[in-house]
């Protein structure tokens, strides 16, 4: 049956090449790329339409389509980051929508040292956040978490765009302008002191989200 976990993974296998084409696109555009797996009512798999986002996260907002179910998601991680910790695994939004949405697959594609990966887990059981506190307190964790930091990078756009402003302005101007030039600069280093800590917090609790879905079961990698 297309709603087994094995044939998930199998029929991700069989379509590896669809799957790392868009590790490529993600490469190229530095954009993440992605798409829902659906399921068909005479229990076909197939691929949803690809959306498109920024360096940071793509949502899947498009369906599948009238009558079919969304049973996973594949996405990508450009490899724009230094450290591959940020693009070679799942984010904790990542595996929180999944949880959240009852997927029964979620798949990752990424490039490291010039090699494509694509990583699938199997999610082996259902309204996991409602059955498990110790799952639902880590979720609440990794949300607020996620508010932070795109409250933080909200913060330092602004700050780049008014950096730019000023900048650009005339050299007159520019020395008119060069203790507010600084302060910008220095709201700057610490906006981004600020995201640094909070993304290493978001990452361990991703990392013991990890932990305990692997520890209870909840989870399983397509390659065993």
């Amino acid at each position: 049956m297309a709603d087994s976990l094995d044939y998930l993974c199998a029929w991700v296998m069989g379509e590896k090449d669809s799957f790392e084409n868009l590790i490529d696109l993600g490469e190229k555009s530095g954009k993440e790329q992605g798409f829902n797996i659906c399921q068909t009512l005479d229990g076909n798999l197939v691929f949803g339409t690809r959306c498109e986002g920024g360096e940071c996260s793509v949502a899947l907002h498009k369906s599948c389509g009238d009558s079919i179910d969304i049973v996973g998601t594949y996405h990508t991680h450009p490899s724009l980051q230094d450290d591959p910790k940020l693009y070679s695994n799942f984010s904790g939004q990542d595996l929180l929508l999944s949880l959240v949405q009852d997927r029964r697959i979620i798949c990752l594609g990424y490039e490291l040292e010039k090699q494509r990966h694509v990583n699938c887990l199997k999610i082996k059981d259902t309204k996991i956040p409602e059955k498990d506190s110790q799952v639902f307190e880590i979720l609440k964790d990794i949300s607020y978490s996620n508010t932070a930091i795109k409250s933080i990078r909200e913060r330092g756009n602004n700050l780049e765009i008014a950096w730019a402003k000023i900048k650009n302005l005339p050299d007159d101007q520019l020395k008119r302008n060069a203790d507010i030039l600084y302060t910008i600069s220095e709201s700057l280093k610490r906006v981004d002191e600020t995201y640094q800590k909070e993304l290493k917090l978001n990452i361990s609790f991703r990392d013991k989200l990890l932990e305990l879905l692997y520890k209870k079961g909840y989870i399983e990698a397509c390659n065993g």
